[in-house]
């Protein structure tokens, strides 16, 4: 059924406002009207920029508490919304750290790659060399295209054969005229920069160590601050979708409650003083919804939520889709041996679960007994036909 709302259009001076809007939200009214097309705010935009920031962390501590492992036993600690700020300012400090070190170790993988080959040197001999008249060249060419030739006038020495690739190295007094490819290897030995990848590679691990830690010890104060970041974009969005009057000084506020709950706020704003008109929802209204219905119907409500919710002015359909539902469910699943596993499932998830989410295995529990019902008259057990079975 859809509850009946009340519109309230508020009448508060500025010196009153802030207090008011706070009073109001504690009391009762649920829903203030949006926010205007095209207005914003500097404390708006802040807050939406804070909720991507907040979300992207979350994110990566997921990742982090799902992915990375350590010996060390951590355990929640209390939620301090107060530290949320610092503890979203810290993780993105390392996670900007771990993208750095990301990088350089890309860089020093491809340094790697390109000096593995030709193995453990010391530059200084190239240098020594060099000063005797002799200039090392570094090459790379098919197996099947290095030459004779190039061995006794290049003086021409295999270093390795990988893949079908010859890494070879020529000591020519001129320029050498070989078809093969020149490489220009760092000045650092293949020691250097495995003993960078190696340091890097722990930087990682003790990053990552860090945002498990993280994970499981501060989560619930990212998630407090979020939410009330949460909460200040909605007050926000409150202050923007008000409309001065009287020169700026007194402004009018338009927001929607319960039926139900019309006594405690009217208490409250004669008690204050403040004026206030009380009415019924027009036509033309865009009036928030809420559903309330009996225990079994209720357990819909987030199939019909899929879809789309009913106008105000409208029948919640809810009461008479729970049923066919059921119906439906169970002549396409039609099978009791199935049914039989929706129906355990259910019960077993029903005392696992918690409590705002067992409404969802009490659904499966309906829905398995209705397979099984279904099931039974249809004659079918895991696809089996009993009707034409011994």
């Amino acid at each position: 059924m859809i509850q009946k709302m009340k519109k309230f259009t508020f009448l508060v001076t500025n010196k009153e406002y802030d207090g008011f809007i706070n009073e109001i939200r504690n009391i009762g009214v649920l829903h203030i009207e949006e926010l205007q097309s095209g207005v914003s705010s500097q404390e708006l935009r802040d807050g939406i920029l804070l909720a991507e920031r907040y979300k992207n962390v979350l994110k990566t501590l997921d990742f982090a508490e799902e992915t990375y492992l350590s010996d060390t036993n951590y355990s929640m600690k209390p939620a301090v919304p107060e530290l949320g700020m610092n503890i979203l300012s810290e993780v993105e400090r390392t996670i900007e750290e771990e993208l750095k070190l990301n990088h350089e170790l890309d860089a020093v993988e491809k340094e790697i790659s390109l000096i593995e080959p030709w193995g453990e040197f010391d530059s200084s001999t190239l240098s020594k060399l060099s000063s005797e008249g002799y200039t090392v060249n570094f090459h790379i060419c098919p197996d099947k295209m290095f030459k004779q030739e190039w061995i006794d006038k290049y003086f021409a020495t295999s270093i390795n054969e990988i893949k079908g690739k010859c890494y070879f190295v020529t000591f020519p007094n001129e320029r050498p005229d070989i078809t093969a490819e020149n490489v220009q290897l760092p000045s650092e030995p293949l020691s250097f920069f495995l003993e960078q990848r190696k340091n890097i590679i722990k930087k990682l691990d003790d990053i990552h160590s860090k945002l498990y830690r993280i994970a499981k010890e501060e989560k619930d104060s990212v998630l407090a601050a979020q939410l009330d970041n949460e909460n200040s974009i909605s007050l926000s969005k409150v202050h923007l979708s008000t409309v001065s009057v009287a020169d700026d000084s007194v402004k009018v506020v338009v927001g929607w409650t319960l039926k139900d709950k019309c006594e405690e706020i009217l208490e409250y704003l004669d008690n204050n003083k403040i004026y206030y008109e009380m009415s019924d929802p027009e036509f033309e209204d865009d009036v928030p919804i809420h559903i309330k219905n009996d225990s079994y119907s209720s357990l819909f409500e987030p199939i019909l939520k899929m879809y789309s919710l009913p106008n105000y002015h409208d029948l919640d359909p809810t009461p008479f889709f729970a049923p066919f539902f059921m119906l439906f469910f169970g002549l396409c699943m039609g099978d009791a041996g199935y049914g039989i596993i929706i129906l355990l499932a259910s019960i077993l998830l029903k005392i696992k679960l918690k409590p705002e989410i067992k409404p969802y295995a009490t659904l499966g529990v309906y829905l398995g007994i209705m397979s099984i019902l279904v099931g039974s008259l249809t004659g079918s057990f895991f696809g089996i036909d009993l009707s034409k079975s011994d």
